[in-house]
């Protein structure tokens, strides 16, 4: 039985087993979809196709069984059908954390365009009805920055490190997991209580996060509208600054945060479709460049940068 209910990206989740690092439901408003997550009876098939083999710690390897995309990965190997609407998870622990984790932050971030949405490697958070994308590669300062802000600013965070977006014709930024990916230096200089935090499988030292209770959806920001977009530039030192870009810029820049479901050059459709939405949305919502020195001081300025913009 579908007996779990969650949210993710706006998308309705019911599950037949727990899952960690997702939402409850929302409390109000359609869904954009439902995907039904369901175990897997016997062995896995086989794959017919390989389409892709994604680098890193974690090397899952993307294919094809039948009509159906197959992802393989250290904790057990999902395969969800065409539409998005149904993912079969075939693992032999489903409480293993490493399962929960890789579909929180690996697998429903991609399985979700199936159903019309975005993906951006990006932090997103809302406040007073309006939500921000913070936009960056591996060590921009995401997540820290996300804390940040929710402690000096009071945003709600969305999300991390993958933003979800839907058009609807303006854009929504949609909350994504419950928590927030950080390391152990992080975590000591913003005092975050330790009952808060757990280790995050697969990763050395790094934990997760959880600053909302029970992973719920913060009131007001189930739907909020992007009112700008920022990229993240890290430096050693130096002063907030914050430039506004040509669209034509913050294009460029945006195209490498893109995240896609099937990397494989052969699938033009979804890269067409994802660069195109990329363009809609810069069409309407203000882009920057956010520059700031890698220190736990200076959230406050640029808490006070973002309301000064988004004012104006």
């Amino acid at each position: 039985m579908l007996s779990f209910s969650y949210s993710f990206g706006g998308i309705a989740i019911i599950s037949e087993f727990p899952l960690t690092r997702l939402r409850s439901p929302l409390p109000h408003g359609q869904p954009f979809g439902q995907i039904a997550i369901e175990t897997g009876r016997g062995p896995a098939p086989d794959e017919d196709e390989r389409l892709f083999d994604w680098p890193g710690r974690f090397e899952i390897k993307l294919g094809r069984t039948g009509t159906e995309l197959r992802f393989e990965t250290p904790a057990g190997i999902i395969l969800a059908t065409a539409d998005g609407s149904r993912l079969r998870v075939f693992a032999q622990d489903l409480a293993n954390s490493l399962l929960g984790d890789l579909l929180a932050r690996r697998i429903l971030p991609r399985v979700t365009k199936l159903l019309g949405g975005e993906t951006y490697h990006a932090a997103a958070l809302a406040r007073n009805g309006k939500a921000i994308l913070l936009m960056g590669a591996t060590g921009a300062g995401k997540s820290s920055m996300t804390l940040g802000l929710a402690s000096v600013g009071g945003w709600s965070i969305l999300s991390d490190d993958a933003a979800l977006v839907q058009e609807t014709p303006s854009f929504l930024a949609l909350p994504a997991g419950s928590d927030v990916a950080i390391w152990p230096e992080t975590s000591g200089a913003m005092d975050l209580p330790d009952p808060a935090l757990r280790a995050l499988t697969g990763y050395d030292g790094k934990f997760c996060y959880q600053p909302e209770p029970s992973g719920s959806v913060p009131t007001g920001t189930a739907h909020p509208q992007i009112a700008g977009i920022f990229f993240l530039d890290r430096q050693a030192d130096g002063a907030v600054a914050f430039e506004r870009l040509p669209r034509p810029q913050a294009f460029e820049l945006g195209l490498h945060q893109i995240v896609l479901l099937n990397p494989n050059g052969r699938a033009a459709a979804e890269r067409v479709g994802s660069v195109t939405a990329l363009n809609r949305m810069l069409a309407t919502v203000p882009a920057w460049s956010l520059t700031y020195p890698a220190s736990y001081s200076i959230y406050q300025d640029i808490s006070s940068g973002l309301d000064a913009l988004l004012a104006a």
